[in-house]
C-alpha cells in the first residue's frame, strides 16, 4: 500500500514511504486516526459532538479539519477521504494500519501463532495506542482511546508472555529481551524479575557452552587418531571455569525526523534501554574506541541497551539541517526513542544533552 497509518505509539503517516507532516492541532489529527479505525461511515453531528464544544463552530471545525485530513491521505489516485453532506469515511481499503494484524487477537488465537509472526507482532509495538493524543476535554474520543489502548496492552502482554516462554527453553538470549520489555511494562512483577535472572543465567551457560563446543571443533586430531571424549572434557570444564570474553558490538541505524533531518543512533547491551541525551561533538563510530567514552559504553552497556545517537549537525547524522534551534534537539530525542521502538525509558544526560533530557 502506498498508504501506511501507525496508531501505535505517536501518530504517524507515511505516504509512498514518505513521513506526511500532520496538521499541529491534536482534534485534526485525533480525527484522522478515529476515521482510520472506525472504517464506516460517520455522521457528522456525532463527530461534531464527540470532538467540539456547542459554543464553538462544531460545523466550521468539522469542514476545517477535514480538509487538512484530505491533505496527508490524498494520493492522486481516487478519494481516500469520503465525505458528503452527512456523512465522513475513510477508504481503508487503500491503506494499512500499524495494528490490523492485532485487532481481536483472543489468548488462543495467539497461541496458534509461529514464533516467528508472533515477534512480527511484538515489533509493530513503538508504544501505546495514540499516545500523543489525550483529549480530556473530548471525553467520548477519550474514552475510545483508553479502552482500544487497554485492549491493545492486554494483547501485547500475551504475545510477550508466549514468546517468552516458547523461547526459554530452546533459546534463552533470545527470550531475554522479551522478558526485559515485559518487565517495562510489568515492573511490579516479581515472578518475571525471577525469570528474567533464570533466562540470564541460562543465556550465560549456553553462550559457555557453545564457545567450548567451538573451540573443541577447532582442534583437529593426526590422521588415524581419534580424540576421544576423555581428551576434550578437561578442555570444556576449563572453558566453564573461565567463561569467555564477550565482544562488545554496536549497532548503527538511522531515522528520519519530522522536518526530514536524517539521524545516526546506535544500541549495544541488552536491559532496560537508557538513552544518552546527543550533545555537541559526538560521533557514534569515533567513540566507540575513545579513551574518554569507551569505559562509558562498555559498562553502561554491561546492564542496559544503551541507545547513542549523534544530534543534528554532528558526527553521522545530517551535517547541515535546515533547523538547530533547542526545539529541534528535542524533538530529535523524541525521534530516536519512536525508531528504536521504545515506550518507556531512563534518560542520561551529558552537558548539553542535561537540558535536552529535562525538556
Amino acid at each position: 500500500m502506498s498508504l501506511e497509518i501507525r496508531l501505535l505509539g505517536d501518530l504517524t503517516v507515511l505516504r509512498h514511504g514518505e513521513v506526511v507532516s500532520l496538521p499541529r492541532s491534536k482534534k485534526t489529527r485525533a480525527l484522522l486516526a478515529y476515521l482510520a479505525l472506525v472504517e464506516r461511515p460517520q455522521r457528522r453531528e456525532r463527530l461534531c459532538e464527540m470532538f467540539w464544544e456547542v459554543p464553538d463552530d462544531p460545523r466550521g471545525a468539522l469542514r476545517w479539519s477535514l480538509s487538512k485530513i484530505r491533505q496527508v491521505v490524498d494520493l492522486g489516485q481516487g478519494e481516500i477521504l469520503q465525505a458528503d453532506r452527512n456523512a465522513v469515511r475513510l477508504n481503508t481499503s487503500q491503506m494499512t494500519l500499524d495494528i490490523a494484524p492485532l485487532r481481536g487477537l483472543g489468548a488462543r488465537d495467539i497461541e496458534a501463532l509461529e514464533r516467528e509472526q508472533l515477534e512480527a507482532l511484538a515489533r509493530a509495538f513503538r508504544g501505546r495506542f495514540l499516545d500523543d493524543l489525550s483529549l480530556p476535554r473530548c471525553p467520548e474520543f477519550e474514552a475510545w482511546r483508553i479502552a482500544t489502548a487497554d485492549e491493545l496492552h492486554v494483547t501485547r502482554l500475551r504475545i510477550l508472555r508466549v514468546l517468552v516462554d516458547r523461547l526459554a527453553d530452546d533459546c534463552p538470549a533470545r527470550a531475554l529481551p522479551y522478558a526485559h520489555d515485559l518487565q517495562a511494562l510489568e515492573p511490579e512483577d516479581g515472578a518475571l524479575r525471577a525469570d528474567i535472572r533464570r533466562l540470564s543465567e541460562a543465556a550465560r551457560q549456553s553462550a559457555m557452552v557453545q564457545s567450548s563446543a567451538t573451540r573443541t571443533d577447532t582442534q583437529i586430531a593426526p590422521a588415524g587418531e581419534t580424540v576421544t571424549s576423555t581428551q576434550v572434557l578437561p578442555t570444556l570444564e576449563m572453558q566453564l571455569a573461565s567463561p569467555p570474553e564477550v565482544v562488545l558490538a554496536q549497532e548503527i541505524r538511522r531515522c528520519t525526523t519530522p522536518d526530514g533531518a536524517r539521524l545516526a543512533y546506535a544500541l549495544s547491551g541488552q536491559g532496560p534501554p537508557l538513552v544518552r541525551a546527543a550533545h555537541w561533538m559526538s560521533h557514534l563510530e569515533l567513540e566507540w574506541d575513545s579513551p574518554v567514552w569507551k569505559h562509558w559504553i562498555e559498562g553502561l552497556s554491561a546492564h542496559y541497551q544503551l541507545i547513542r545517537y549523534d544530534q543534528r549537525g554532528n558526527g553521522l547524522s545530517d551535517r547541515y539541517p535546515a533547523d538547530l534551534s533547542f526545539d529541534a534537539m528535542v524533538a530529535d530525542l523524541e525521534s530516536i526513542i519512536d525508531a528504536a521502538g521504545l515506550r518507556r525509558v531512563s534518560l542520561l544526560g551529558i552537558s548539553q544533552g542535561c537540558a535536552v533530557s529535562i525538556a
